[in-house]
């Protein structure tokens, strides 16, 4: 028998808990910040190195418990944290520029497109270095014979019906709750928006349809892979997509922002997040039954 040294700090004692989402936070600012020096931006638009780590900080915060919960491997880890930063980041950010109809020229892509990407590789390989926990069960393998054994075309059709039902929560929250657009009922600031709105009526339907289907894929991948509570994974799966999504990027790029724009923009997030996680996980999420026949086949 071949005995391996503990680590020096173990992943359950409360100093880790507090010093891996440090350790992330500073690496997710560190990174942004030496790309945006690279690009000479940091002058121009006053980058604010605290709000960088506040983001970062919250990023390790709200992905700790979905990969302490599961007992990844370390490329399993990986991989789950990069599927959950391209459905829930910077593929949101991209479609949402589009909807709102402002430009994705060189100047996004070097202030917010490149360092988002950059940041969001290296926090992955910190997760997945930092946050695994000491089983080391699941493989890449095993994570896709559980999607394998789960996806059905009864799942498929209720994700159709929720990327439809996603059209409606995103223009009532984003756009009926927007402080800029002036108009004195939501459905007049709906008909405003599409009316100002520089892509076609088709185009923005579209856009917003794909990002529902995209931040679908990341709700079935966690309640597929965390087996936890109904109300623990609307907590978790909510938390994680509203500060990767919204929180860290708006955190990130608020130089210039009103305070009361700001927190505008952040309610909508939590509250578009929290909304669809709770609906979609209401028909996703796993019963009492489910544990109940897990814990008699562990018994068996």
């Amino acid at each position: 028998m071949v005995f391996m040294p503990s680590p020096i700090v173990s992943n359950t004692t409360r100093f880790h808990r507090l010093l891996a989402p440090a350790f992330i936070g500073s690496a997710y600012a560190l990174i942004k910040f030496w790309t945006l020096y690279s690009f000479g931006l940091l002058e121009k638009n006053q980058i604010d190195f605290f709000m960088l780590f506040l983001g970062g900080l919250m990023i390790g915060v709200s992905v700790r418990p979905f990969f302490q919960k599961v007992y990844w491997q370390h490329w399993a880890s990986f991989f789950s944290a990069l599927l959950l930063f391209a459905c829930f980041g910077m593929p949101g950010i991209l479609l949402e520029y589009w909807v709102w109809g402002q430009p994705l020229d060189m100047d996004f892509w070097k202030l917010r497109g490149i360092p988002e990407m950059l940041a969001s590789l290296g926090v992955s390989i910190l997760v997945a270095l930092l946050l695994t926990p000491p089983q080391r069960q699941m493989y890449i393998k095993n994570a896709f014979n559980r999607v394998n054994n789960r996806i059905s075309l009864k799942i498929l059709g209720q994700g159709l019906c929720f990327s439809l039902l996603f059209i409606p929560i995103f223009l009532f929250i984003r756009v009926g709750i927007h402080t800029e657009i002036l108009a004195d009922s939501v459905m007049e600031k709906i008909i405003l928006f599409f009316e100002s709105s520089s892509v076609s009526f088709l185009t923005t339907i579209a856009c917003i349809w794909f990002r529902g289907v995209v931040l679908l894929v990341a709700l079935f991948w966690i309640t597929t892979m965390l087996w936890a509570t109904r109300q623990e994974l609307t907590m978790i799966a909510g938390m994680i997509g509203f500060v990767i999504g919204d929180f860290a990027p708006l955190l990130s790029n608020h130089e210039g922002v009103p305070s009361f724009i700001l927190a505008s923009q952040i309610m909508q997030g939590l509250l578009l997040h929290i909304i669809f996680c709770y609906i979609v996980i209401f028909f996703w999420g796993r019963g009492q039954e489910f544990f109940s026949q897990q814990r008699v086949k562990i018994q068996e």
